[in-house]
């Protein structure tokens, strides 16, 4: 069974996963860049968006440390933090709604990947 990607083994890898996800989420548009890097650089936040919404443009900073070590009982594939970031893009400046953003980006790798909800526990 195919699952979500857990780490990104090189740039190639991260630009083919966007640029996926950009067309998935009608973002073609958009001028995105997305790196990975280290925690410090981010607050050790799972990720991080820097738009310029007159522009179209992005930046998206993903926490290697943080998709390497996750969270105590939740899995944390850094694809899914890469949607939910992308989703901030797709849904305007006004997703402040984390919970909901979150929702939504597992839905979309559930269907992707023909997942359970329970897959993201780690205790599954």
């Amino acid at each position: 069974m195919k699952e979500p990607i857990t780490t990104f083994g090189a740039q190639d890898e991260l630009n083919a996963c966007l640029a996926y996800w950009q067309e998935k989420l009608f973002l073609q548009h958009w001028l995105v860049i997305a790196v990975m890097v280290d925690a410090g650089e981010i607050d050790g936040n799972s990720g991080r968006t820097v738009a310029q919404w007159g522009g179209s443009t992005a930046l998206i900073r993903l926490n290697r440390e943080y998709h390497e070590h996750g969270k105590p009982h939740t899995k944390c594939p850094v694809e899914l933090t890469l949607v939910h970031e992308l989703l901030h893009l797709r849904l305007g400046k006004e997703s402040e709604n984390e919970a909901l953003v979150e929702q939504m980006a597992k839905s979309f790798l559930m269907v992707k990947y023909q997942i359970p909800l329970t897959w993201f526990r780690k205790d599954m």
